[in-house]
């Protein structure tokens, strides 16, 4: 791959080769010191003072250098033992929980070592754990079966905590249950790295279709009314400002299908997985091409569901805001079972939602934005009312005094005279679609989930999963329009004796839209352990997505269709007040004279996969551990509404996709291998070549360091490179070929020819099957520390430079002749042409090419204090994300464009504070976003601030559910939990953007509103 100048003047090639010239020494150094250390030490140096068991764990694991596995619910107010001095880590475990409901497990085989507890196993925040079983602990007790721990961004499974080189944000269940989010997406909002959104639902009323100029890189703006699609309720999210479809996102580790194709929008779905199923997110905060492959060069969203669930659990909840039913209800069912060596887990979720129009909120009911400053952005060719009539020219209309009339204020249609148009009066004001808009559309989502496993030996666990999920989204479409309909004479309506021109909206006429996306996926797989602690994983999966969408009847009266009726001896009234009369016409008469607008696509996605990853030597800081695999990528798009003359979208298409990826994690220090300021060192390597046919691959590497020079501080940085295919619009758009401009702008301008226009020619546009993939570099430099003086508070800030490269683009004819001469094909010189000009165009080639340069850098922080202070948790966090350069350079060598910086990228902060005390529970979260712009020609849009807050309670921690007189009422209560969130708690009013529409990135147009959730376990 390429790696070009960076806009500083620096060459990132240069901090490639010392990043990786230092890992080089630092592994030569370890293992030249191994052999002074090759003995293993079965004792080692503790020094841990008694306190809160889930804060002295992480030490004990730090300065043990063991794996240790435990449920955070098992470990939730336990108080551990202080020790100090010599001894195995097992005695260390056993001396700190002594007193304790913990037990210390350990297994035979590996010497893993685990907490065993009587709380709840299934709790939420359980320990990180790997897709299947893995090791089986043998206790005094019974088999205690642990998942292996798996990292995103890692395919070694078992690594230890602080390994890992790359920042990755953990949301687990309790956390997820503490927004009251009722979506994933509602809970990636809480994460100010992500930029999550889902289509249709809670878009600002405008649609707006940004597009970058690849010369300048001036942005430009429209804004009309938003008709759904089938890919409305789409899920998608992007990670620091990383161009779409450039974040990968996962389930369960496997990628989530495709969607949004045919217009160039690639993107993942998320909407099909129940909230209730899902046990952690877990957000990768760099880009892991090396790891997953293409799309996952701005960084990964994996979302994990729940293992080895034991128990029924039941969800209910209802969301409303308090002035308008906006109701939304959400169910789930969740069942997990084991039956000696099977087990399983079935969850079902539902949810629905009433819609919310603009005009039950006063700020957007209207797309005359001139009282809140900005313009009037109503119909400035369709008037309200009943409509109007006109002729072309400047004669008037026979009988009147202009060239137009309004149709009269209350008309039945028929029976019109001149003398009735003569006293309409003045033509109504302006079409106001925000007047029959929606801000969000209704919906209703079902989801059924499924996983099994079952061991049939260690060597061998076979394992399967299913999912299912249908998402509709409903809308009422802008009312039918009649634009520029011709009116025959003698038409009923049509007193003036001429065609006239029928300007009108049928404002009682407003046609339903349903939009569908419907996804299943499954799994069949097996793993298990192989000779020398190494393991496999054989698996297939297939991913489908199909969206679909229609309508009752289309938007606009089709000239065509009503000339074909008006031939067939039809005459439908089309002139009365639709405003105040009812439609005379039968059912169906003027829809049918429309064209409903119909998509669909379908997008299936199957993967073959084979990983291998175990220990390949005992190192003095532990074993160097190793993964290799190859992969099999087979992904396939089609259209089955296309029609064989739309230039406009993509082709159906396909992609193969064979990969053979591997890496290597090596503890150079560690354990009981450690030294003043090398308490643990660890190096990791991974690589991943992919080849997609025709001689196109690519190879992506990436190397990263995790230094702890003191238990209670991580050091850590990596560098790696990415990749983007082309989406299937850049690659199979149809070409077409049309005549040349004439007209004397810059755009048309020859810079070979003295800038002068040239001749008429052929001009070939679409797209084009040989674009190379888009290609980044990111380089990340982070430190993550334990205060040590402040019990449970942890601190971390994560430097990022994210590069990319080869971004897809469409040039102007006069850059694509300045840059890229081979794309323009010329003739013989003129007699008449100066020496150093080049002969006249004869074609010219202006489909896309690999062009543009983009550079963002910045900043991540991030605070988190947990103690138990006084018989209550307390719980505090803050993250935050800044963004210090932002930069895009439009054509090779240019410069950077004037309009694209930081401002478009805001300050963004998210906060909480949760207190517990037995069976209560109360919080509050603060989500900041600073004042930006789209870009810097555009207006500031103000900072916002949104205050949300949680009260909750468990009643099995309730000390009168827990007598055991407690009751019909205690025992009915039992293991159930009740919360109530209130969003935006101070009612506040989103910020308007530089349209004066509001900008509802953190402050949603539905204003205050409100979440109950109750769920209970069995």
């Amino acid at each position: 791959m390429t790696h070009p100048t960076r806009a500083d003047g620096s060459n990132h090639r240069f901090a490639c080769v010392m990043l990786r010239a230092a890992f080089a020494a630092l592994f030569v150094l370890g293992l030249l010191l191994a052999p002074a250390v090759a003995a293993e030490a079965v004792q080692k140096e503790f020094d841990l003072p008694a306190g809160e068991a889930a804060v002295r764990l992480k030490e004990f694991a730090a300065q043990s250098g063991e794996q240790l596995l435990y449920a955070p619910d098992d470990v939730a107010g336990v108080r551990t033992q202080a020790v100090k001095g010599t001894m195995t880590a097992r005695t260390a475990l056993e001396t700190m929980v002594a007193g304790t409901n913990l037990k210390v497990v350990q297994d035979r085989e590996t010497g893993a070592l685990a907490l065993k507890g009587g709380g709840n196993p299934n709790g939420s925040g359980a320990a990180p754990a790997g897709d299947r079983p893995g090791t089986i602990l043998i206790t005094a007790d019974a088999p205690v079966v642990l998942d292996s721990v798996e990292v995103t961004g890692s395919r070694i499974r078992g690594l230890l905590e602080g390994s890992s080189a790359q920042p990755v944000l953990t949301i687990d269940r309790a956390q997820i249950d503490r927004t009251g989010a009722q979506s994933i997406g509602d809970v990636l909002r809480y994460i100010p790295q992500v930029s999550s959104f889902t289509l249709g639902q809670g878009q600002t009323q405008n649609q707006r279709n940004s597009l970058i100029n690849m010369q300048t890189g001036q942005t430009t703006f429209t804004a009309g009314a938003t008709q759904i699609t089938g890919a409305a309720g789409l899920v998608t999210a992007t990670i620091r400002g990383a161009p779409a479809g450039a974040t990968l996102l996962l389930i369960d580790g496997k990628r989530a299908p495709k969607s949004n194709q045919s217009r160039s929008a690639d993107g993942f779905d998320l909407n099909g997985i129940p909230l209730a199923a899902v046990e952690r997110i877990e957000v990768l905060l760099d880009g892991a091409s090396s790891v997953y492959g293409a799309d996952a060069m701005g960084g990964v969203i994996n979302v994990i569901l729940k293992k080895q669930y034991s128990g029924t659990e039941v969800r209910v909840g209802y969301e409303n805001t308090f002035d308008t039913d906006v109701g939304v209800l959400t169910g789930s069912l969740a069942h997990g079972f084991s039956a000696g060596k099977l087990r399983g887990l079935v969850t079902a979720a539902w949810e629905e939602s009433n819609e919310l129009m603009l005009r039950d909120r006063d700020f957007i009911a209207s797309f005359d934005r001139r009282p809140y400053g900005g313009i009037d952005m109503r119909s400035s060719t369709m008037p309200g009312g009943a409509g109007r009539v006109s002729r072309t020219g400047t004669v008037p209309l026979p009988g009147l005094t202009a060239t137009q009339s309004a149709i009269p204020a209350g008309t039945t249609g028929t029976g019109l005279t001149v003398a009735n148009y003569a006293a309409a009066g003045a033509i109504a004001a302006p079409y106001d679609v925000g007047q029959y808009s929606q801000y969000a559309a209704s919906y209703d989502r079902y989801s059924v989930l499924a996983k099994f496993d079952y061991t049939v030996r260690d060597w061998l666990n076979l394992y399967a999963s299913a999912r299912f999920a249908r998402n509709r989204n409903f809308q009422f479409a802008a009312p039918v329009q009649a634009v520029n309909l011709s009116i025959p004479a003698g038409y009923p309506g049509n007193p003036f004796g001429i065609p006239i021109t029928l300007n009108k909206t049928f404002l009682d006429l407003q046609p339903g839209r349903e939009a569908t996306n419907e996804t299943e996926a499954f799994t069949l797989g097996a793993d298990g352990r192989l000779p020398g602690g190494w393991r496999y994983d054989l698996a297939i999966s297939r991913a489908d997505s199909h969206t679909y969408s229609d309508g009752d009847a289309g938007t606009s009266i089709v000239s065509t269709l009503f000339t074909a009726a008006v031939a067939a001896g039809q005459q439908p009234n089309l002139f009365y007040d639709g405003s105040i009369v009812a439609n005379p016409n039968a059912a169906g008469v003027i829809e049918a004279l429309t064209s409903p607008t119909r998509d669909e696509e379908e997008a299936q996605t199957w993967v073959y996969a084979l990983q291998f990853d175990g220990p390949i030597w005992s190192l003095p800081g532990g074993d160097l551990a190793a993964a290799i695999g190859l992969e099999r990528r087979e992904e396939y798009a089609d259209f089955p509404l296309r029609l064989p003359t739309d230039t406009q979208t993509a082709m159906p298409g396909s992609i193969d996709v064979m990969a053979y990826f591997a890496e290597v994690n090596v503890p150079v220090f560690g354990g009981d291998f450690r030294r003043p300021l090398l308490q643990q060192l660890n190096l990791s390597i991974s690589y991943r070549m992919e080849d997609y046919g025709a001689g196109s691959v690519s190879r992506n590497p990436r190397a990263g360091l995790a230094w702890r020079p003191a238990a209670w501080l991580l050091v850590r940085g990596s560098y790696g490179e990415g990749f983007k295919v082309p989406t299937l619009q850049q690659r199979t758009q149809p070409n077409t070929v049309s005549n040349s401009s004439t007209a004397p702008v810059a755009s048309n301008l020859d810079p070979a020819r003295g800038n002068t226009v040239n001749p008429i020619h052929p001009v070939t546009r679409g797209g084009k099957a040989d674009l190379r993939p888009e290609t980044s570099e990111n380089t990340t430099f982070g430190l993550v520390v334990e205060v040590p003086v402040v019990s449970g508070l942890s601190l971390s800030f994560d430097w990022f430079d994210n590069l990319y490269n080869d971004r897809i683009g469409t040039l102007l004819f006069s850059q694509m002749a300045l840059l890229y001469p081979e794309r323009i094909s010329r003739g013989a010189k003129l007699p008449t042409d100066q020496a150093a000009w080049l002969g006249p165009v004869t074609a010219a080639d202006l489909r896309p090419i690999n062009v543009a340069y983009s550079q963002i850098t910045g900043y991540d922080i991030g605070l988190k204090y947990d103690r138990r202070l006084a018989g209550f948790d307390l719980q505090a966090g803050l993250t935050g994300t800044k963004y210090t350069r932002n930069v895009f350079i439009p054509t090779p060598g240019g410069v950077p464009s004037p309009t694209v910086n930081t401002d478009s990228l805001p300050v963004q902060v998210n906060g909480n504070l949760f207190v517990a005390r037995a069976a209560w529970g109360a919080g509050v979260l603060a989500t900041y976003r600073a004042a930006n712009r789209v870009s810097a020609d555009r207006a500031v849009t103000p900072s916002a601030i949104r205050w949300d807050c949680q009260l909750n309670y468990d009643f099995a921690k309730a000390a009168w559910v827990k007598q055991r007189d407690s009751g019909l009422v205690g025992h009915a209560l039992r293991d159930t939990k009740l919360s109530l969130t209130i969003f935006n708690v101070l009612n506040t009013q989103p910020p308007f953007d530089d349209l004066f529409f509001p900008d509802n990135t953190v402050l949603d147009s539905r204003l205050r509103r409100f979440a109950l959730s109750l769920s209970r376990t069995f």
